[in-house]
């Protein structure tokens, strides 16, 4: 994402090890990932009804339970 220009994150070096890097969220970084979350949510808001959701937070309330007991 660095390399290709689109400026959403941004790359940094340390100083006492230079095999080290960072990569920093930049401020249009952190709008991007809000405008997707909020794309991501929107849209399971219409895709899914609350029987749905409920359904699924059973399973996987219940897919947990069974992992703990294994």
């Amino acid at each position: 994402m660095e390399n290709k220009s689109c400026g959403v994150i941004k790359r940094l070096g340390y100083e006492d090890d230079r095999r080290g890097v960072c990569a920093l969220i930049t401020d249009k970084g952190e709008q991007r990932l809000q405008d997707i979350l909020e794309t991501i949510n929107e849209t399971l808001k219409t895709s899914l009804s609350n029987i749905d959701i409920d359904s699924a937070l059973t399973f996987f309330m219940n897919f947990k339970a069974a992992s703990k007991d294994e």
